[in-house]
């Protein structure tokens, strides 16, 4: 790996521990905390060529893009299918410390849906511009040191 190349992945790196500073204060701000497990989750993977892939647990995109309900029409490719009374079976621990009945929260879900709490690929997005000007300024930085070598 050349010098730019090298730069440019540290450049790449930076953003995604940024990015994923900034997905967890959304999080928080958003309340979208239970026990943590979503917001301990959120990461990056760094590929060899730099290039970075963003995760978190799977019901995390639930809660990002929102299901639809069979009464609801959210801008989203998730809806409920199924049996609610196993969709509250899962909810039991969580709907238990808010003190509420998981089967009837499971209903209600099946039939309102999930609204879209847009913290996860909203915030990548928004930040994508950030990583371009960070390029960019690497770029000139690297070419200005080549210039002033000669």
């Amino acid at each position: 790996m050349n010098e730019l190349e090298q730069i440019l992945k540290t450049v790449q790196k930076q953003w995604g521990i940024e990015t994923v500073q900034a997905i967890i204060r959304k999080i928080e701000q958003e309340d979208i905390i239970w026990q943590g497990n979503l917001k301990n989750s959120i990461r990056f993977k760094q590929q060899d060529n730099g290039d970075i892939t963003f995760l978190m647990k799977e019901y995390g995109e639930f809660l990002d893009e929102g299901v639809n309900g069979s009464r609801s029409v959210y801008t989203t490719a998730y809806q409920y299918r199924g049996n609610w009374k196993g969709m509250g079976f899962a909810l039991t621990k969580w709907a238990d410390s808010k003190g509420l009945n998981p089967y009837a929260v499971a209903r209600s879900l099946q039939e309102k849906g999930l609204k879209p709490r847009r913290f996860f690929k909203s915030v990548i997005e928004s930040r994508a511009e950030d990583l371009a000007t960070s390029i960019g300024t690497a770029y000139n930085d690297y070419l200005s040191g080549l210039l002033g070598n000669q």
